[in-house]
């Protein structure tokens, strides 16, 4: 009786070293499991950055326009030339391959690319820059006095069909009409021959500046 219960007793024992064994394999395999998890999260996180940087279609996702760029889209002449002068390069491009120029928004801005060539002549390519020449003083100048010199033609062809009407109706009111008229048309002519004389004034004054110089030399 003894003896079997002896027997009994090493049979559990053997049992629970069993078990024991099995829950320490068992734990180990789990640490193992453990400890190759992060690595795996790291794998696939490193796998899907390309995913992140490139869209379905596979090109590179969309990059944000240069402030020049931006600046030219909407119109601010302004900040523009501030740009310029910083350095900001009239080359650019933005993604489907068009210049700030191109992108301008309204003829100031225009005008502050083609200001800046002229100023800078030699800061860029501008053959890559899609300007497509140069705006200086004098042509700033010229224009002007053309927009006078349009404006004075325009008020002396109204004058004279406020003059035609005066004449056929003998209306005082028309004749009023007329007298306001001349008053514009002499502020326009007027305005016209001061933007022409300065102009003159201006070249004048280049071409003695280099003389003098050649002069003193």
């Amino acid at each position: 009786m003894v003896l079997g219960t002896v027997r009994h007793v090493e049979l559990l024992s053997e049992a629970g070293l069993a078990v024991a064994a099995a829950a320490a394999a068992a734990a180990e395999d789990v640490e193992q499991q453990l400890k190759q998890q992060p690595r795996h999260i790291e794998a696939v996180e490193a796998d899907a950055v390309p995913a992140v940087a490139v869209s379905p279609s596979g090109q590179a996702r969309k990059q944000d326009d240069p402030p020049l760029l931006k600046a030219s889209k909407a119109g601010d002449a302004e900040r523009v030339s501030r740009l310029l002068a910083h350095g900001h390069d009239p080359t650019c491009r933005d993604s489907k391959g068009r210049t700030p120029y191109q992108l301008a928004a309204n003829k100031e801005v225009r005008d502050a690319f083609r200001r800046f060539m002229a100023e800078q002549p030699d800061a860029w390519d501008y053959s890559s820059s899609d300007i497509p020449s140069p705006l200086t003083p004098e042509m700033e100048t010229a224009q002007q006095s053309k927009k006078a010199e349009k404006r004075a033609r325009q008020k002396a062809k109204e004058k004279d069909r406020t003059d035609g009407k005066a004449a056929a109706g003998g209306s005082s009111t028309a004749a009023a009409a007329g007298d306001s008229f001349d008053d514009e048309l002499a502020a326009a002519m007027a305005e016209a021959a001061a933007i022409s004389n300065r102009a003159a004034a201006s070249g004048k004054a280049k071409q003695v500046g280099p003389a003098a110089s050649s002069n003193s030399s």
